[in-house]
């Protein structure tokens, strides 16, 4: 949800208790994370563009995705549910 001052002019596009605020939900499309981020590098690339995210930060997010998938591994075992 977004919160933001109303407009007079525009009509809020949900009921609130305080009409000075206006409160929308901005579209949001279902896509599968990686694929968005190999998406947005390719597009980075073929349109010499700057990325979204630095690579520093594309790098952290994978470490912490694979410190997760082994956690998640280690644990499944210990339940033995392999």
């Amino acid at each position: 949800m977004v919160f933001a001052m109303a407009d007079k002019a525009a009509p809020a596009s949900k009921p609130s208790v305080n009409p000075q605020i206006a409160i929308s939900k901005p579209p949001i499309v279902a896509e599968e994370p990686l694929h968005a981020e190999i998406k947005s590098f390719l597009d980075a690339v073929r349109h010499r563009r700057v990325r979204l995210f630095p690579l520093e930060e594309g790098r952290e997010g994978a470490a912490l995705g694979l410190e997760i998938l082994r956690s998640i591994g280690e644990h499944s075992s210990r339940l033995e549910l392999r």
